[in-house]
């Protein structure tokens, strides 16, 4: 038995394997001895859910950073949750007030966490931590829109 992902170059692998095993006289059959690794097919499954449910995709940083600087804001929770841990992240002035801001709120050394595509809980890990670390999270967040209305601010009137 050989377990792979779902991938097409193993099912080429294995047919040529097949060959192989059969010139050898073994016992060899490449769809009887793949088996389909079930965490990846729990990933793609968990990946489709979250795109059906409007939570769109697990990117990184540099393409969450690229939206943020083309004006995105047409986005639902996850996506914008996503945005804000890359943005705090980003920055290490910002890193440092979140992490003051939770060793205020009781949370030491919990970082918020950013999902990426090809572990299959990492949404439901990072929504977890996002609301352990909701009270820090409301206070950083406000602190970037005053951040941001003092920059437009200045930039109309100076």
């Amino acid at each position: 038995m050989i377990t792979a992902d779902n991938a097409s170059n193993n099912d080429t692998f294995l047919k040529e394997l097949s060959t192989v095993c059969s010139n050898e006289n073994i016992n060899f059959h490449h769809k009887k001895n793949h088996v389909r690794c079930l965490a990846h097919i729990m990933n793609l499954t968990c990946q489709e859910i979250l795109k059906n449910i409007k939570a769109g995709e697990a990117q990184d940083e540099d393409e969450i950073l690229k939206e943020i600087s083309n004006g995105n804001d047409d986005i639902n929770v996850i996506p914008k949750l996503r945005k804000l841990i890359v943005k705090i992240r980003a920055s290490p002035q910002r890193k440092e007030r979140f992490d003051r801001q939770s060793n205020l709120y009781s949370r030491n050394s919990l970082n918020l966490i950013l999902d990426v595509k090809t572990r299959w809980n990492s949404t439901y890990l990072m929504l977890e931590r996002a609301l352990k670390l909701q009270e820090v999270s409301n206070f950083v967040y406000m602190i970037y829109i005053l951040e941001l209305k003092q920059s437009i601010y200045k930039f109309v009137f100076y």
